[in-house]
């Protein structure tokens, strides 16, 4: 699906313009995104009744580095013909808090939802769970990585005896 910067309905919630990358060094007008990735998305928003941001799209080699990204993102892929292309996007719910992400996962954890199975059907084989975003990607094989860090009850107190003591 071809995306360009632009005020243009892609699904009922969702604009072309949400799907453009973010990349600072990318200069043309338009890149591919699975469509896979937009259909899945809405349905997630529709799932969850909850309004989501796309943060991450199309990510060039200079710009996946600079992000962190892996050597061989989903992020970074090209067409047969050599245009940008993304297999991959991250996202998060607007209202994004770490609460409403776990839910999200123990939703996605819960095979009596269906959720795990509606999006591997919806061609969704990647998922990678972090405090505040998701990862979604269209790899061939099953690949669910969980990186939320989890705080202790000391670590907690801590970082309210720090904030209070700034007051």
């Amino acid at each position: 699906m071809e995306i360009r910067n632009l005020d243009i309905p892609l699904t009922r919630n969702f604009q072309q313009k949400e799907f453009f990358t973010n990349d600072p060094y990318f200069t043309d007008n338009y890149h591919e995104v699975d469509d896979r990735l937009v259909y899945a998305l809405q349905w997630i928003r529709d799932f969850t009744n909850s309004p989501i941001r796309v943060t991450s799209s199309y990510r060039g080699e200079k710009y996946n580095a600079e992000e962190g990204g892996a050597p061989k993102s989903y992020h970074k892929k090209k067409t047969l013909s050599g245009k940008a292309k993304t297999e991959a996007i991250d996202w998060q719910f607007v209202k994004a808090n770490v609460i409403r992400m776990k839910t999200f996962r123990k939703l996605y954890n819960d095979e009596s939802t269906g959720l795990k199975a509606e999006l591997y059907n919806r061609g969704i084989r990647g998922i990678i769970f972090y405090n505040t975003k998701i990862h979604m990607d269209t790899r061939t094989t099953e690949f669910i990585q969980d990186k939320t860090k989890t705080t202790s009850i000391f670590g907690l107190l801590l970082s309210l005896a720090l904030i209070a003591s700034r007051l």
